[in-house]
């Protein structure tokens, strides 16, 4: 047997133990200890740390618990990560503020922008006129990537022609 080193970069383990604690979640208990457990991802100024944090906010969400944070606070955080959580929470939460979800739509981070047309076909489940208004926006969207990404079923035909 032979000598082996290991190499890892500082926090990779944290936020994939993270990641998997929010998916395998089972309770609020547990819910809650896994955010516990992600705040603190948030405070140290990584962006891969934050998207961790964000990613297990969305998965507990998306798994039925009570979100560790308001949308609200999620949407107008100064962190580009969080907003990309909210953009992406938007499929699945029940509290949407209008406002908000528009200025998600013109945000200046392309991700964030994605995120919210991927959303826009759940959303239209709840709420399809605001659905239509973010995908109105998102048509016109500098990226074709984004462009691409909005449900045309939510667009009227003259702007969907700019989607192909």
């Amino acid at each position: 047997m032979g000598t082996f080193q290991m190499f890892n970069q500082t926090g990779s383990l944290r936020r994939a133990a993270v990641r998997a604690a929010a998916c395998l979640a089972v309770d609020e208990d547990v819910a809650r200890r896994v955010w516990e457990a992600a705040r603190p991802l948030l405070r140290t100024g990584s962006r891969a740390d934050s998207l961790a944090a964000a990613e297990a906010a969305y998965r507990l969400a998306e798994r039925g618990f009570p979100p560790p944070m308001r949308w609200a606070d999620l949407a107008s955080s100064g962190d580009a990560s969080l907003r990309q959580a909210a953009a992406a929470l938007m499929a699945v939460h029940p509290e949407i503020e209008a406002a908000l979800a528009q200025e998600l739509v013109k945000d200046d981070h392309h991700a964030v922008r994605r995120e919210a047309a991927v959303a826009c076909s759940a959303l239209a489940n709840r709420d399809p006129d605001l659905a239509r208004s973010l995908a109105a926006i998102l048509s016109n969207d500098a990226r074709f990537s984004i462009r691409r990404s909005v449900p045309v079923s939510l667009l009227i035909p003259a702007e969907a022609q700019g989607l192909g």
